[in-house]
């Protein structure tokens, strides 16, 4: 009656004790002789071929309970050495940062340093320029006053020299009316930033922490399953007949359609392989190449450790290559991966910062 009435049971196979042997399959009324540990349930022999036959732990049911005790205990255990991982990546970035802040307070205190350096300099520049101009008046006056005195005892009571006394009056009362017309007071007006004094006083934190909590989807058995590795292809890289140098492929990744794209760091190339490692084309680039990856069904990005440049290819299905605009970059980056939207995320060349975000 309760699997008739409740929607999630109602779709359950029931089976009474009196009517059926429980040792017999529902579906083919055949002993119940295996077990499928990846479902947790025990088969006939017809179930396992038709419904288990892609399951990767099939066995005898005198076997299923050691192996299914013995998966409880590897998955336990996985857990664990899980959890201690995590706790122990928590720590290494909790202990980072401190450090992320001390960069930062370091990068805001040489700011601050570098701009009181430049204040006080340019004030110190503006005494001394005042300076030297009242010096250079002063010797103005002092000749003036020199020459007056020479002039009340030479020529005071000569009425024949008088213009000359005159036309020296003049002279000395024009030089004086243009220090006295040319006199200003500086006043060193000193503000920061009004940008800088809004943050200050609007009282917010300088930056935020946030702790994000993602949850990772386990595979039930999938803790300690074999897995085999099978050598695909293999290339010996010689020096090629478009080369100086032989190949250093310091970046490498894979279109859609399975072709492979490298980038030659030695020989300045972009190089289109199959998925048995043949050459299909090659590219000449302006700039060296470091990194690549793929974007899209066939467009390729490389980062290049010279110019400052992100260089930017499509590549069709017939294997031409056409040269896109390139991205121009304040720095040389080196390692690049796709991030969400439309973001690269690549390590630096020769900067103080090891790691960048770059918008497309």
């Amino acid at each position: 009656m309760s699997h008739s009435l409740n929607d999630i049971m109602v779709e359950h196979d029931l089976q009474g004790l009196e009517e059926e042997d429980q040792r017999k399959s529902i579906k083919h009324k055949q002993d119940l002789n295996i077990y499928c540990v990846d479902h947790d349930e025990m088969c006939c022999g017809l179930c396992g071929i038709m419904y288990h036959k892609q399951c990767t732990e099939v066995t005898d049911i005198k076997s299923s309970g050691k192996i299914s005790l013995a998966n409880l205990h590897g998955r336990c255990e996985n857990i664990q050495k899980g959890d201690e991982k995590r706790i122990q990546a928590y720590r290494r970035q909790v202990q980072v940062i401190p450090e992320q802040i001390d960069i930062m307070k370091n990068e805001i205190d040489k700011l601050f340093d570098d701009f009181k350096c430049n204040v006080v300099q340019r004030a110190r520049d503006s005494v001394k320029m005042e300076s030297k101009k009242i010096d250079e008046e002063k010797i103005v006056r002092t000749a003036i006053t020199k020459d007056t005195d020479t002039i009340s005892a030479t020529y005071i009571d000569d009425s024949c020299r008088m213009h000359l006394f005159t036309k020296k009056i003049r002279q000395h009362k024009n030089a004086i009316s243009k220090q006295e017309s040319e006199k200003h007071v500086l006043d060193f007006i000193f503000e920061f930033n009004k940008t800088l004094l809004s943050f200050i006083q609007s009282g917010d934190d300088i930056g935020s922490l946030k702790v994000e909590k993602t949850f990772t989807k386990a595979t039930s058995g999938s803790f300690i399953r074999p897995f085999m590795l099978r050598l695909l292809a293999s290339r010996n890289l010689k020096q090629d007949e478009y080369g100086d140098r032989e190949p250093l492929i310091t970046g490498l990744d894979f279109l859609s359609d399975g072709r492979i794209v490298a980038v030659d760091n030695w020989n300045y190339r972009l190089i289109v392989y199959d998925q048995q490692l043949n050459n299909l084309a090659t590219q000449l680039l302006d700039f060296q190449p470091q990194g690549i990856i793929t974007t899209g069904d066939r467009k390729a990005v490389i980062t290049t450790c010279s110019g400052c440049m992100i260089l930017n290819f499509n590549i069709n299905a017939d294997d031409t290559i056409i040269e896109l605009p390139a991205f121009h970059c304040n720095r040389q980056y080196e390692s690049i991966s796709t991030m969400p939207g439309d973001w690269f995320c690549a390590t630096t060349l020769v900067h103080k910062y090891p790691v960048g975000m770059v918008s497309i």
